[in-house]
């Protein structure tokens, strides 16, 4: 199965940064799949001094995390570059096309497995720019970022064949394609035996 994009916002240019305990603990974004695997996520974080722990929830209208997590997985400081980077998961999931879902980062000592204060900046738009969820954070509560003014530079990955209808018809195009062909080549055979 080939990976593919999914989500995708790639612009940025603005830091907005959490990982204070007390202060904006975590920030993430929503999302809405046309694929019904998530493979990878990719954004921008600078490289603190601990590695990250990264969530997946099903999401509210809002994209505020609702229900229980789904999914999380830890990244070493060391395997962090502090550039737009794809955090592949360990493990990939089954999501429903169409439903809501977000993610969101958290500093994280990944020895010691627990959350741990370290405030570094995320790469953002400072605007609206993508229409199928919202930039969310943690100060003292879930709420949406900047009203609604800001998204995540980032970008989702799935599996080809969980693309849905689209990846199913066209491989079911190809199957029928090549028994065409197969069928034509089969017939301009027997018509040159037959003379």
């Amino acid at each position: 199965m080939a990976e593919i994009v999914d989500q995708s916002q790639l612009l940025g240019g603005t830091g907005a940064g959490f990982g204070e305990f007390d202060g904006m603990r975590y920030r993430g974004q929503g999302f809405i799949p046309d694929i019904a695997s998530l493979t990878a996520i990719e954004f921008d974080r600078n490289k603190g001094s601990y590695g990250i722990k990264i969530f997946l929830y099903a999401a509210d209208s809002d994209s505020i995390p609702t229900g229980g997590e789904i999914y999380s997985w830890e990244v070493a400081n060391g395997d962090i570059t502090g550039n737009f980077q794809k955090f592949t998961l360990p493990v990939e999931q089954t999501l429903t096309i169409g439903n809501r879902y977000c993610f969101y980062i958290a500093p994280w000592d990944t020895s010691a497995h627990e959350y741990h204060d370290d405030y570094q900046d995320a790469d953002w738009k400072n605007a609206n720019v993508y229409s199928d969820g919202k930039a969310i954070q943690y100060f003292g509560g879930w709420s949406v970022s900047d009203s609604g003014n800001l998204d995540m530079h980032f970008q989702t990955y799935g599996n080809e064949a969980a693309a849905g209808p689209t990846g199913v018809k066209t491989i079911n195009d190809t199957v029928l394609s090549n028994i065409k062909s197969i069928n034509d080549t089969l017939i301009a055979n027997i018509k040159t035996i037959n003379g």
